[in-house]
C-alpha cells in the first residue's frame, strides 16, 4: 500500500487537506469476551470517549466524536459485534483507529466474514459537498487489485463488490463519446453493498468496505495507508476535473468491456469459447432454434458469464413461456449481482442473487433477496425477502422478512411469516422486539403444531 501514499504525500498542503476530512469507522468483530463485559472493557479503553450499547441491529442512535455505539451485526452470523465511531477529525481519528485496532487484537478475532468500514465525509457546515463527487473519475481511478492484495479475503465479497462494473457499455459501439454522457448513464446501485457505498453521498459522507477478513486488526499500517489513499482518491475526484488521464482509463475501459461483449454476440463464437457449456431452448439443444432466439436471451447470457467466476460444465436453458434463463448442474461463484435467473440443481457460493429462483439447490455464504427458495439447502447466508418453501433448509443464516415455510436451524429469525410446515430449532435465535440482550432462543416448532400465518415482527 506504500505506493498509494506516495503520490499523496508529494501534494502541496497535504495536512491542510486531510484536515478538511472527518473520519469515522465500523469495526466488525467477535469478542472474547460477553457483551457487557465488551461494552465495559471498550468504556475504559476509549475513555473519555464514551461507548454506548444497544440491543437493536443498526440502531437509530448518531454516534459522534465523543460518542461511539456498539451493536450487533448478523452479517457475521449471531454473534458478530459492530462498534461504531462518529466522524472524527482526520487527526485524532488516526489515533482512535490504532487504539481501537490494538485493542482488538487482545480482546477479539476476526474471520473473512469481519470487515472495517472507513466513511469520509465534512463538518455539517462545511463549504464542501459530497454529492458534487465525480462518480466516474472515482471509478475510473481506483486500484481494487492492489488494494484486494492487501485484504484478499475481500476479494469477490458479497458485501464489497467491485465498483467498475457500474459503468455502462453495452450502449456504445465507439468509444468516443464523451464522459458525461457516460458519467450520466452510470447504473448507482441502490444496495449499499460495494467497494465503495455511494448511497450517503447525500448526507455528507461516502463509506469504503474493501478493507476486512480474517485478522484484520493486525494489519493497522495497512489500513492506515488504505484510509489515506481513499481520502485522495475521494479529494481528487471531488475537487478536480475529469482530464486527459481519466479520458484515456475511460477509452481503455470502453475498448475492453465492448470487445468482450462482441466477441460472444453470435452464437458460434459462444459455443467456440465455451464449449462445456451447452446452450438450449425449451430444454432442447437444436442449432436451429438456438439461432433465431440468442438474440432474445444474450444480454442475460452475457451478465450471467460476466458476472460469474469460471462458468462451465453446465446448462443454459431459455424458456420461451416465461422469458427466462435457467441455469442447469452448475457450481456458481458470482463476482457480481445476478438477478433474474433459475437456479436448478446448482451448488451457488460467495454469490448475491436477487429476484431469482433455486431448485434442488445447494447455497453457501450467499445473501439472497427478494427470491424463491424450493427444495434448496441453504448455509450461512442472509436473506431478505425471501419464500422458502416446506422442502427447503435454511443452516446457521440470518432470515428477514419473506415467508418460511420450511426448517431453519441455528441463525437467526429476525421478521417475517412464518408458514403452517415451518419448522425452528431450539438454537435459532429469534428477533421478536429487535432484541440483543435478551435474545431469545427459538422453540421446535412442529409441522402440526404452527399456526399459518404465524408473524414474526421486526
Amino acid at each position: 500500500m506504500k505506493s498509494f501514499t506516495k503520490d499523496i504525500n508529494n501534494r502541496l498542503n497535504y495536512i491542510k487537506d486531510l484536515n478538511k476530512f472527518r473520519i469515522g469507522y465500523e469495526f466488525e468483530f467477535y469478542s472474547n469476551m460477553s457483551y457487557y463485559k465488551t461494552l465495559e472493557s471498550l468504556n475504559q479503553y476509549l475513555s473519555p470517549v464514551k461507548v454506548h450499547g444497544f440491543r437493536k441491529y443498526h440502531s437509530k442512535f448518531k454516534p459522534d466524536s465523543n460518542n461511539f455505539k456498539l451493536e450487533p451485526d448478523y452479517s457475521g452470523g449471531a454473534d458478530m459485534v459492530e462498534l461504531v465511531t462518529g466522524p472524527i477529525r482526520y487527526q485524532e481519528s488516526r489515533i482512535y483507529l490504532t487504539k481501537v485496532l490494538k485493542w482488538m487484537q487482545e480482546n477479539t478475532r476476526t474471520d473473512e466474514r469481519c470487515s472495517i468500514h472507513i466513511n469520509i465525509g465534512f463538518p455539517e457546515k462545511s463549504q464542501f459537498k459530497l454529492e458534487n463527487l465525480n462518480i466516474l473519475k472515482l471509478i475510473l481511478n481506483i486500484n481494487e487489485h492492489k488494494i484486494l492484495k492487501e485484504f484478499p479475503d475481500r476479494k469477490h465479497n458479497i458485501y464489497s463488490k467491485s465498483v467498475a462494473k457500474l459503468i455502462p457499455f453495452k450502449n456504445y459501439d465507439f468509444t468516443d463519446v464523451s464522459p458525461s454522457i457516460i458519467a450520466s448513464s452510470l447504473n448507482l446501485p441502490s444496495t449499499k453493498y460495494f467497494g465503495i457505498n455511494l448511497n450517503h453521498l447525500t448526507e455528507g459522507r461516502i463509506e469504503w468496505r474493501y478493507l476486512g477478513g480474517k485478522d484484520y486488526q493486525f494489519k493497522v499500517g495497512q489500513i492506515l495507508d488504505a484510509m489515506d489513499y481513499f481520502i485522495f482518491l475521494t479529494s481528487d475526484s471531488l475537487f478536480d476535473n475529469f482530464n486527459n488521464y481519466d479520458y484515456e482509463l475511460l477509452q481503455e475501459y470502453l475498448d475492453k468491456n465492448i470487445s468482450e461483449y462482441k466477441t460472444l454476440a453470435e452464437i458460434d463464437d459462444f459455443i467456440s469459447l465455451y464449449p462445456t457449456i451447452e446452450l438450449q431452448v425449451d430444454k432442447k439443444p437444436l442449432y436451429e432454434t438456438l439461432s433465431t432466439y440468442y438474440y432474445r436471451f444474450f444480454d442475460k447470457l452475457y451478465d450471467l458469464i460476466s458476472n460469474t467466476e469460471n462458468l462451465k460444465e453446465c446448462i443454459i436453458n431459455w424458456d420461451t413461456l416465461r422469458n427466462r434463463l435457467e441455469v442447469v448442474n452448475a457450481d456458481v461463484k458470482s463476482t457480481f449481482l445476478l438477478e433474474g435467473y433459475d437456479f436448478i440443481n446448482c451448488v451457488i457460493k460467495d454469490s448475491t442473487l436477487l429476484q431469482c429462483e433455486t431448485y434442488t439447490c445447494e447455497v453457501h455464504n450467499t445473501h439472497i433477496d427478494n427470491s424463491i427458495i424450493q427444495s434448496t439447502e441453504i448455509f450461512e447466508s442472509k436473506l431478505t425477502n425471501c419464500r422458502v418453501d416446506q422442502f427447503s433448509l435454511i443452516v446457521e443464516s440470518y432470515f428477514t422478512e419473506g415467508i418460511l415455510d420450511g426448517e431453519i436451524k441455528g441463525g437467526v429469525l429476525r421478521s417475517g411469516i412464518l408458514g403452517k410446515n415451518a419448522v425452528i430449532s431450539s438454537t435459532t435465535r429469534i428477533l421478536t422486539e429487535d432484541n440483543f440482550f435478551n435474545i431469545k432462543k427459538g422453540q421446535v416448532v412442529s409441522k402440526k403444531g404452527n399456526k399459518k400465518g404465524t408473524i414474526i415482527k421486526k
